[in-house]
């Protein structure tokens, strides 16, 4: 559920979506996805946490799979996707694509070359 201001009329509009994101809009959503790994530590400085961490950093080294989005809704949307899916996932904000980045174990367009 959203909350929208109603300028004109002064009080707040509640809105709800109900949205099925499908694997293909999953990957539509997304700009980049890369397979993650500790050859990212050595570019560890290059992400930004936006969600809450009880890693303390990015976990880029530790996730199987990155995706890249390039606005706020592209992720949002992809979150609701991997939490319906049960996959779990961590947001970073990436300097170097300045995009952000879904770090989690969904495969996403990997899953089909493995």
């Amino acid at each position: 559920m959203a909350e929208c201001f109603d300028v004109i009329r002064g009080k707040t509009l509640m809105v709800t979506l109900n949205i099925e994101v499908t694997p293909l809009d999953f990957e539509q959503l997304t700009t980049n996805s890369m397979e993650g790994g500790s050859h990212w530590l050595k570019q560890q400085d290059r992400f930004e946490i936006v969600s809450p961490s009880q890693f303390g950093v990015v976990p880029v080294a530790t996730s199987k799979y990155l995706h890249w989005c390039e606005t706020y809704a592209s992720v949002m949307l992809c979150r609701a996707f991997l939490d319906n899916q049960q996959h779990g996932c961590f947001v970073a904000w990436d300097i170097a694509a300045m995009e952000y980045v879904i770090c989690t174990n969904y495969p996403g367009p990997f899953k089909d070359k493995k």
